[in-house]
Protein backbone atom coordinates (compact mmCIF):
# COMPACT_ATOMS: atom_id res chain seq x y z
CA UNK A 1 0.00 0.00 0.00
CA UNK A 2 2.73 2.55 0.79
CA UNK A 3 4.62 1.39 -2.51
CA UNK A 4 1.68 2.36 -4.50
CA UNK A 5 0.82 6.03 -2.51
CA UNK A 6 4.38 6.31 -3.05
CA UNK A 7 4.12 5.62 -7.14
CA UNK A 8 1.01 7.94 -7.00
CA UNK A 9 2.68 10.66 -5.24
CA UNK A 10 5.66 10.76 -8.06
CA UNK A 11 3.12 11.01 -10.89
CA UNK A 12 1.13 13.72 -9.58
CA UNK A 13 4.71 15.63 -8.56
CA UNK A 14 6.03 15.09 -12.64
CA UNK A 15 2.59 15.95 -13.61
CA UNK A 16 3.12 19.17 -11.96
CA UNK A 17 6.55 19.95 -12.68
CA UNK A 18 5.48 19.38 -16.81
CA UNK A 19 2.33 21.83 -16.68
CA UNK A 20 4.57 24.33 -14.48
CA UNK A 21 6.76 23.73 -17.76
CA UNK A 22 4.42 24.29 -20.31
CA UNK A 23 3.03 27.38 -18.56
CA UNK A 24 6.61 28.99 -18.43
CA UNK A 25 7.13 28.08 -22.29
CA UNK A 26 3.65 29.67 -23.42
CA UNK A 27 3.48 32.31 -21.07
CA UNK A 28 2.80 35.91 -22.45
CA UNK A 29 5.73 38.35 -22.89
CA UNK A 30 5.22 40.81 -19.47
CA UNK A 31 9.28 42.42 -19.73
CA UNK A 32 9.50 45.58 -21.93
CA UNK A 33 12.73 46.10 -23.91
CA UNK A 34 15.35 48.00 -22.00
CA UNK A 35 16.64 50.91 -23.80
CA UNK A 36 19.22 53.71 -22.93
CA UNK A 37 20.06 56.69 -25.29
CA UNK A 38 23.66 58.31 -25.63
CA UNK A 39 24.27 60.81 -27.84
CA UNK A 40 23.07 63.42 -28.93
CA UNK A 41 22.69 64.11 -25.60
CA UNK A 42 21.57 67.26 -23.55
CA UNK A 43 22.62 70.71 -25.08
CA UNK A 44 24.42 68.63 -27.51
CA UNK A 45 25.14 70.19 -30.92
CA UNK A 46 24.10 68.48 -34.35
CA UNK A 47 23.99 69.63 -37.86
CA UNK A 48 21.53 69.81 -40.60
CA UNK A 49 21.68 66.63 -42.54
CA UNK A 50 21.72 62.73 -41.88
CA UNK A 51 23.12 61.90 -38.02
CA UNK A 52 23.77 58.24 -36.42
CA UNK A 53 21.82 58.12 -32.72
CA UNK A 54 24.12 56.21 -30.42
CA UNK A 55 21.86 54.09 -28.25
CA UNK A 56 21.44 51.20 -26.39
CA UNK A 57 18.42 48.05 -26.42
CA UNK A 58 17.78 44.60 -25.20
CA UNK A 59 15.05 42.45 -24.77
CA UNK A 60 14.04 39.14 -22.70
CA UNK A 61 12.76 38.20 -26.52
CA UNK A 62 13.04 39.96 -29.71
CA UNK A 63 13.03 43.79 -30.13
CA UNK A 64 9.90 44.26 -33.33
CA UNK A 65 11.06 47.92 -34.28
CA UNK A 66 11.69 51.11 -32.81
CA UNK A 67 10.16 54.77 -33.40
CA UNK A 68 11.73 58.11 -33.36
CA UNK A 69 10.01 61.45 -32.16
CA UNK A 70 11.55 65.25 -32.71
CA UNK A 71 9.41 67.54 -30.38
CA UNK A 72 7.09 64.56 -30.11
CA UNK A 73 6.30 64.36 -33.20
CA UNK A 74 6.59 60.94 -35.12
CA UNK A 75 9.57 61.27 -37.19
CA UNK A 76 10.46 57.50 -38.67
CA UNK A 77 9.87 53.74 -38.12
CA UNK A 78 13.32 51.53 -38.18
CA UNK A 79 13.26 47.98 -37.93
CA UNK A 80 16.24 45.49 -36.89
CA UNK A 81 18.90 44.26 -39.53
CA UNK A 82 17.74 40.97 -41.27
CA UNK A 83 19.86 38.93 -38.49
CA UNK A 84 18.10 40.82 -35.46
CA UNK A 85 20.74 42.85 -34.36
CA UNK A 86 20.02 46.29 -33.74
CA UNK A 87 19.91 48.76 -36.23
CA UNK A 88 21.34 51.89 -36.92
CA UNK A 89 19.23 54.69 -35.91
CA UNK A 90 19.69 57.51 -38.55
CA UNK A 91 17.92 61.24 -37.98
CA UNK A 92 17.84 63.50 -40.98
CA UNK A 93 17.71 66.86 -39.03
CA UNK A 94 15.32 69.36 -41.39
CA UNK A 95 17.37 72.40 -42.50
CA UNK A 96 13.89 74.15 -40.79
CA UNK A 97 15.04 73.48 -37.70
CA UNK A 98 18.43 75.37 -37.94
CA UNK A 99 19.37 77.98 -35.11
CA UNK A 100 16.27 76.05 -32.83
CA UNK A 101 16.94 73.66 -30.03
CA UNK A 102 14.56 70.70 -30.10
CA UNK A 103 13.88 67.36 -27.79
CA UNK A 104 13.59 63.82 -29.07
CA UNK A 105 13.25 60.68 -27.99
CA UNK A 106 13.07 56.36 -29.14
CA UNK A 107 10.27 54.33 -28.00
CA UNK A 108 11.39 50.29 -28.77
CA UNK A 109 8.50 47.84 -29.33
CA UNK A 110 9.05 43.64 -28.50
CA UNK A 111 6.99 40.91 -30.03
CA UNK A 112 4.87 41.07 -26.99
CA UNK A 113 3.72 44.44 -27.72
CA UNK A 114 5.31 45.78 -24.92
CA UNK A 115 6.94 49.49 -25.25
CA UNK A 116 10.19 51.43 -23.79
CA UNK A 117 10.17 55.19 -23.83
CA UNK A 118 14.05 56.24 -23.76
CA UNK A 119 14.60 59.26 -21.55
CA UNK A 120 13.52 62.29 -23.83
CA UNK A 121 17.04 64.42 -24.64
CA UNK A 122 16.36 68.03 -24.52
CA UNK A 123 18.01 71.07 -25.48
CA UNK A 124 19.61 69.77 -28.61
CA UNK A 125 20.78 72.75 -30.78
CA UNK A 126 20.94 72.55 -34.63
CA UNK A 127 23.08 74.42 -36.16
CA UNK A 128 23.70 74.85 -40.44
CA UNK A 129 25.75 71.94 -41.88
CA UNK A 130 29.19 73.20 -43.03
CA UNK A 131 29.12 69.86 -45.48
CA UNK A 132 28.22 71.14 -49.28
CA UNK A 133 25.52 69.60 -50.84
CA UNK A 134 26.28 66.64 -53.35
CA UNK A 135 27.31 67.70 -57.04
CA UNK A 136 24.49 67.06 -59.47
CA UNK A 137 25.07 64.63 -62.26
CA UNK A 138 24.05 63.23 -65.40
CA UNK A 139 23.23 66.42 -66.57
CA UNK A 140 21.62 66.27 -70.19
CA UNK A 141 20.14 69.03 -73.20
CA UNK A 142 17.58 68.69 -75.83
CA UNK A 143 16.12 71.24 -78.05
CA UNK A 144 12.65 72.20 -78.44
CA UNK A 145 11.36 71.22 -81.83
CA UNK A 146 9.90 74.40 -82.62
CA UNK A 147 12.52 76.21 -81.96
CA UNK A 148 16.35 76.25 -82.84
CA UNK A 149 17.49 78.65 -79.46
CA UNK A 150 15.25 77.45 -76.67
CA UNK A 151 17.07 74.46 -74.74
CA UNK A 152 15.63 71.84 -72.03
CA UNK A 153 18.48 71.01 -69.65
CA UNK A 154 17.78 68.19 -66.75
CA UNK A 155 20.09 67.11 -64.10
CA UNK A 156 20.05 64.08 -61.35
CA UNK A 157 19.49 65.62 -57.66
CA UNK A 158 22.16 63.93 -55.68
CA UNK A 159 21.73 66.16 -52.65
CA UNK A 160 18.98 66.07 -49.68
CA UNK A 161 19.65 69.17 -48.30
CA UNK A 162 19.97 71.89 -50.49
CA UNK A 163 18.08 75.12 -50.74
CA UNK A 164 18.47 74.98 -54.71
CA UNK A 165 20.53 75.04 -57.67
CA UNK A 166 22.24 77.08 -60.02
CA UNK A 167 22.28 77.21 -64.04
CA UNK A 168 25.42 78.53 -65.37
CA UNK A 169 26.51 78.90 -69.58
CA UNK A 170 29.23 79.61 -71.16
CA UNK A 171 28.77 81.57 -74.61
CA UNK A 172 30.95 79.87 -77.56
CA UNK A 173 34.15 77.64 -76.98
CA UNK A 174 36.25 81.09 -75.57
CA UNK A 175 34.08 82.68 -73.49
CA UNK A 176 33.25 82.88 -70.01
CA UNK A 177 31.00 81.00 -67.99
CA UNK A 178 28.00 83.28 -65.87
CA UNK A 179 25.23 82.29 -63.88
CA UNK A 180 21.86 82.10 -66.24
CA UNK A 181 19.39 81.09 -63.04
CA UNK A 182 20.53 81.77 -59.47
CA UNK A 183 17.51 80.25 -57.85
CA UNK A 184 16.15 76.78 -59.34
CA UNK A 185 13.67 76.02 -56.30
CA UNK A 186 15.05 72.65 -54.23
CA UNK A 187 14.31 69.20 -55.63
CA UNK A 188 13.77 70.61 -58.76
CA UNK A 189 15.90 68.69 -62.17
CA UNK A 190 15.36 70.55 -65.09
CA UNK A 191 15.14 73.81 -66.37
CA UNK A 192 14.87 75.77 -69.84
CA UNK A 193 17.37 78.54 -71.42
CA UNK A 194 16.71 80.82 -74.82
CA UNK A 195 20.45 81.39 -76.21
CA UNK A 196 20.59 84.38 -78.01
CA UNK A 197 21.72 82.72 -81.65
CA UNK A 198 21.46 79.12 -83.26
CA UNK A 199 24.51 79.61 -84.51
CA UNK A 200 26.87 80.17 -81.63
CA UNK A 201 27.73 76.70 -79.13
CA UNK A 202 26.23 77.24 -76.33
CA UNK A 203 27.87 75.04 -72.62
CA UNK A 204 26.72 74.32 -69.57
CA UNK A 205 26.77 73.16 -65.82
CA UNK A 206 24.83 73.15 -62.56
CA UNK A 207 25.57 73.18 -59.20
CA UNK A 208 23.74 72.92 -56.02
CA UNK A 209 23.63 75.40 -53.01
CA UNK A 210 22.57 75.91 -48.90
CA UNK A 211 22.82 79.08 -48.45
CA UNK A 212 26.40 80.72 -48.89
CA UNK A 213 27.66 76.80 -49.18
CA UNK A 214 28.21 75.19 -53.18
CA UNK A 215 28.33 71.75 -54.10
CA UNK A 216 31.01 70.94 -57.00
CA UNK A 217 29.66 71.54 -60.55
CA UNK A 218 28.14 68.77 -62.67
CA UNK A 219 29.03 67.52 -66.13
CA UNK A 220 29.75 70.09 -69.10
CA UNK A 221 27.30 69.56 -72.00
CA UNK A 222 26.89 71.69 -75.18
CA UNK A 223 24.38 72.32 -77.63
CA UNK A 224 26.32 70.67 -80.39
CA UNK A 225 25.96 67.80 -78.22
CA UNK A 226 29.69 67.55 -76.71
CA UNK A 227 29.90 66.75 -73.41
CA UNK A 228 33.28 68.97 -72.96
CA UNK A 229 35.22 72.28 -73.75
CA UNK A 230 38.27 70.32 -75.54
CA UNK A 231 39.26 72.29 -78.30
CA UNK A 232 39.09 70.20 -81.77
CA UNK A 233 41.86 70.11 -84.06
CA UNK A 234 41.41 72.51 -87.07
CA UNK A 235 43.52 73.34 -90.59
CA UNK A 236 43.19 69.75 -91.67
CA UNK A 237 44.13 69.22 -94.76
CA UNK A 238 44.81 65.63 -96.88
CA UNK A 239 47.03 65.18 -99.98
CA UNK A 240 47.07 61.80 -102.09
CA UNK A 241 48.89 59.67 -103.58
CA UNK A 242 48.93 56.15 -104.97
CA UNK A 243 50.44 55.05 -101.78
CA UNK A 244 47.64 56.60 -99.82
CA UNK A 245 46.52 59.61 -98.09
CA UNK A 246 48.58 62.16 -95.86
CA UNK A 247 46.62 63.98 -93.01
CA UNK A 248 47.96 66.75 -91.09
CA UNK A 249 46.51 68.97 -88.17
CA UNK A 250 46.61 71.52 -85.91
CA UNK A 251 45.50 71.47 -82.18
CA UNK A 252 45.47 74.62 -81.03
CA UNK A 253 45.78 73.77 -76.93
CA UNK A 254 48.60 72.06 -74.89
CA UNK A 255 48.99 68.45 -76.16
CA UNK A 256 49.78 67.21 -71.97
CA UNK A 257 46.13 68.74 -71.90
CA UNK A 258 44.77 65.74 -74.25
CA UNK A 259 44.70 62.03 -73.88
CA UNK A 260 44.91 61.37 -77.90
CA UNK A 261 42.83 61.74 -81.25
CA UNK A 262 40.39 59.74 -83.00
CA UNK A 263 40.71 59.86 -86.92
CA UNK A 264 37.53 58.41 -89.24
CA UNK A 265 37.32 57.96 -92.79
CA UNK A 266 34.65 57.26 -95.32
CA UNK A 267 33.87 56.59 -98.69
CA UNK A 268 30.41 56.02 -100.12
CA UNK A 269 29.02 55.20 -97.24
CA UNK A 270 29.31 56.03 -93.04
CA UNK A 271 32.39 56.94 -91.18
CA UNK A 272 34.19 54.16 -89.33
CA UNK A 273 36.98 54.79 -87.29
CA UNK A 274 40.62 54.62 -88.58
CA UNK A 275 42.87 55.15 -86.07
CA UNK A 276 43.78 55.85 -81.99
CA UNK A 277 46.84 58.64 -82.18
CA UNK A 278 49.04 59.67 -79.01
CA UNK A 279 48.58 63.58 -78.71
CA UNK A 280 52.00 64.70 -79.50
CA UNK A 281 51.30 63.43 -83.12
CA UNK A 282 49.88 66.12 -85.69
CA UNK A 283 49.94 64.18 -88.79
CA UNK A 284 48.46 60.43 -90.34
CA UNK A 285 48.98 58.79 -93.41
CA UNK A 286 46.38 56.32 -94.29
CA UNK A 287 47.38 53.22 -96.02
CA UNK A 288 44.50 50.95 -95.89
CA UNK A 289 42.90 49.55 -99.10
CA UNK A 290 41.49 51.93 -101.45
CA UNK A 291 40.19 52.59 -104.86
CA UNK A 292 41.20 54.54 -107.44
CA UNK A 293 39.13 57.89 -108.14
CA UNK A 294 37.09 57.20 -105.03
CA UNK A 295 36.45 60.39 -103.30
CA UNK A 296 37.11 59.27 -99.43
CA UNK A 297 36.52 61.94 -96.78
CA UNK A 298 38.57 62.60 -93.33
CA UNK A 299 37.56 64.03 -89.60
CA UNK A 300 39.40 63.98 -86.43
CA UNK A 301 38.34 65.20 -82.88
CA UNK A 302 40.72 65.12 -79.40
CA UNK A 303 39.43 63.25 -76.25
CA UNK A 304 40.03 62.80 -72.64
CA UNK A 305 39.13 61.35 -69.81
CA UNK A 306 35.85 63.21 -69.45
CA UNK A 307 34.96 63.33 -73.16
CA UNK A 308 35.59 64.35 -76.43
CA UNK A 309 36.27 67.65 -78.85
CA UNK A 310 33.77 68.68 -81.53
CA UNK A 311 34.38 66.68 -84.98
CA UNK A 312 37.42 69.02 -86.90
CA UNK A 313 36.04 70.47 -90.85
CA UNK A 314 36.15 67.48 -92.73
CA UNK A 315 38.63 66.93 -95.92
CA UNK A 316 38.20 65.29 -98.91
CA UNK A 317 40.54 63.92 -101.27
CA UNK A 318 40.10 61.64 -104.66
CA UNK A 319 42.71 58.50 -105.14
CA UNK A 320 44.42 58.62 -108.26
CA UNK A 321 44.95 56.12 -110.94
CA UNK A 322 47.33 53.56 -109.72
Amino acid sequence: MKNIYLHITGIIFLAFMLGGCADSTNSPDKLAPILEVYKPGVNDTVTVGKQAISYAASDDQRIAYFELYVNGKFVSHVDPNSDGTNPVIYWNVDSTLTNTKVSYYIVAYDDGGNSTKSKEITGVFISESHEPPSAPSNLSLRKFENSNTVFNLAWTDNSNNEDGFELWRKDGQDGQFHIVYTAIPRNNTTANDQVPSESVTYYYKVRAYRDTIKSEFSNIIGTTGSNSLIPHPVNLTASASKTGVKIDWVFPAAAESILGFEIERKGWGDYSQLAILLPSISHYEDTKQMNAYQIYTYRIRAFTGEGKSDWSDEISVTIPKE
